[in-house]
């Protein structure tokens, strides 16, 4: 609502429980705001939900796209092709330990603004002190190279999570108890 023609993918690797929760939560809110919803993609005056394309396409021309990770790997993503060419100010990445890195890497280079809006890559995670995301944000190594990681990638990633045990948010003291636990 705040940035006007910009771009906000949630990604998962199984779409249809991203869409179903995201119908859920965000459009049955709007459902039961005084917004009503337009029939029509293009002349949209309040909001417009596209069940079949999984967008929301708000009427100052933001849209938020519902998307799977079919893919192991981006560079051999047939079916992720939709993701290539994106260009997002908000990355939304559900389960992310259940991403590969390799994913992770290519979303931060396409979490970039053209609309004043700060990019953020936003991940949910279970915490494991075997995951890609312990050693990366805890670790501050790569989880590949096992490499310290520059000063400039620290400072520069623009990045929220979202740790949760249980489907509960934990203080930090908890959450390193079960990270170093494995």
């Amino acid at each position: 609502l705040i940035y006007p023609n910009s771009e906000h993918y949630i990604l998962k690797t199984d779409k249809s429980v991203a869409k179903a929760a995201f119908e859920r939560s965000v459009v049955a809110f709007l459902r039961k705001s005084c917004f009503k919803e337009s029939f029509d993609r293009k002349n949209n005056k309040t909001w417009f939900f596209d069940q079949l394309r999984s967008e929301l396409i708000l009427a100052n021309g933001s849209i938020i796209y519902i998307r799977p990770i079919r893919s192991p790997r981006p560079e051999g993503s047939r079916g992720d092709s939709s993701l290539l060419g994106m260009n997002a100010e908000t990355i939304y990445l559900d389960e992310s330990t259940t991403i590969g890195f390799d994913w992770y890497k290519f979303l931060e280079t396409r979490a970039r603004s053209a609309h004043n809006c700060p990019p953020l890559i936003l991940l949910t995670e279970n915490p494991d002190a075997r995951s890609w995301t312990h050693q990366y944000f805890d670790m501050q190594k790569d989880p590949e190279s096992y490499e310290k990681l520059s000063d400039l990638q620290i400072e520069q990633s623009a990045v929220y999570r979202l740790e949760a045990w249980e489907n509960k948010l934990q203080d930090k003291l908890y959450l390193n108890i079960l990270k170093n636990s494995g």
